[in-house]
């Protein structure tokens, strides 16, 4: 982390020492994340193919983000245990009603304004 090695951003994403030298061995931090292969530069790419025609959002594109999201909460440790079973119950149960009929749900919209019209969007079972 920067703020622990006594290097801050600089100008032009450089590292600057607090001593106000610029860094450029160890310590030094250029402001830029590297992307490479983690997690979440398969999340952006698959983020980029969420939105569909008129800004609806496509169901599967947004199964697929919320798939690729788990392993980084089952990195923040066993007490997040919970949180993740919460997201995988959403995205089974929201899987399941887009496998029912993928042509009919292809947009997440029609799922929720489906749901909201005949009232159960607030059921334990819904998913909205």
């Amino acid at each position: 982390a920067p703020w622990r090695t006594g290097v801050r951003p600089g100008p032009e994403g450089r590292g600057v020492h607090r001593r106000g030298r610029k860094g450029s061995g160890r310590g030094a931090w250029n402001g830029r994340a590297p992307m490479g292969d983690t997690v979440f530069a398969a999340l952006l790419q698959h983020i980029a193919g969420v939105e569909g025609e008129q800004g609806k959002m496509k169901t599967q594109a947004l199964l697929n983000v919320c798939r690729e999201f788990l392993p980084v909460v089952d990195k923040l440790g066993t007490g997040f245990t919970p949180v993740r079973m919460d997201i995988n119950g959403n995205i089974e149960r929201l899987n399941k009603r887009y496998e029912a009929s993928p042509e009919k749900y292809s947009d997440l919209f029609t799922i929720l304004e489906e749901e909201v019209g005949q009232n159960c969007h607030t059921d334990n079972s819904s998913c909205t």
